[in-house]
């Protein structure tokens, strides 16, 4: 992985690769929404239909004004997986390359192409095969065994689990507290 190119052409990769599986995405969501226009034609109205399929065609219009925007949260997020990835190798065997965990990041993007696929594609198939790509992305440089692998990609997953589970618990027991003291709050 390591090399003399950079990042440039991994970044270019993942850019093609998102905007093709937020595009699969796209229009999945204009099938699903013709599909649900015809079941609830007969349930309507002319005037509540047409409405209704006015509505559809500016959401269209819509999502695909905003399809850059999405395209450039999904690099983002990309950047954040890089970050998240690259501190718990840190943990298990500091002295790897930030650059070498974002061109694994980047590669793994190809995954999105599962979203073709419509529902599964992007449900359950692309995030196993895109933890895969990161876990032999990771093991493949830096000398990471396959166990400090595993821990670099599953740590950050549990992080999120345990911080989202903990404030929702949190959350819960203060309100159950606050109803018990003030029955009316």
């Amino acid at each position: 992985l390591s090399g003399s190119t950079g990042v440039g052409r991994a970044l270019l990769f993942s850019i093609v690769f998102v905007a093709i599986g937020q595009a699969a995405a796209l229009l999945h969501g204009e099938i699903a929404h013709a599909s649900m226009l015809e079941w609830v034609r007969d349930m309507l109205t002319e005037e509540e239909f047409a409405v209704l399929a006015g509505s559809t065609g500016g959401m269209m219009l819509g999502q695909i004004m905003l399809f850059p925007v999405w395209v450039t949260s999904a690099i983002s997020v990309m950047f954040l997986h890089a970050v998240a990835y690259h501190l718990a190798a840190w943990l298990v065997a500091p002295g790897g390359r930030f650059d070498d965990t974002l061109r694994v990041v980047c590669y793994a993007q190809s995954t999105h192409l599962f979203s073709l696929i419509p529902v599964l594609g992007c449900l359950c198939v692309q995030p196993f095969y895109y933890l895969l790509l990161v876990f032999l992305g990771m093991r493949s440089f830096g000398g990471r065994t396959t166990g400090q692998a595993l821990f670099v990609v599953f740590f950050p997953i549990f992080l999120i689990v345990f911080v989202v589970g903990g404030v929702l618990f949190e959350w819960i027991l203060v309100e159950v507290v606050l109803h018990l003291v003030l029955p009316g709050a």
